[in-house]
């Protein structure tokens, strides 16, 4: 299976590429012959998944071009706000706030704990069973 992680930086914590990487890791714990092609994405936002990203943001792009050809698209973001439920019409079939549990910005911001949550939450969610 071909997994195509497109990802914007997380601001202060990880590159586009670091995340990206992160990512794979919690993919490869569920299936260790995804083929995983890392693309960094600059989308504009603050790291918050919310309405104005279903209004045509770069995570949309992406994800009409995966249903384009069929693809489950899963949307990873630092928050996630109710607003977000518009990205599900737009081609978001779902999505995920990486940071687990309240945590003061700068703990957030670790780039340990950011990897950690990103692979912790490919692993854990059920989500990862469509992969």
């Amino acid at each position: 299976m071909k997994i195509v992680v497109a990802i914007d930086s997380l601001k202060g914590s990880l590159t586009s590429i670091q995340a990206g990487e992160a990512i794979e890791k919690g993919i490869k714990k569920v299936d260790l012959e995804a083929e995983v092609v890392i693309k960094p994405l600059a989308d504009g936002g603050e790291g918050c998944l919310d309405a104005q990203t279903a209004m045509g943001k770069a995570p949309i792009g992406v994800a009409k071009l995966a249903k384009k050809y069929g693809k489950l698209v899963l949307g990873f973001s630092g928050a996630v706000t109710k607003g977000a439920t518009a990205c599900n019409e737009a081609g978001i079939d779902a999505y995920f706030p990486i940071v687990r549990s309240a945590v003061s910005l700068e703990d957030a911001m670790k780039k340990k704990n950011a990897q950690e949550n990103l692979i912790c939450l490919l692993y854990t969610s059920d989500a990862a069973d469509e992969l």
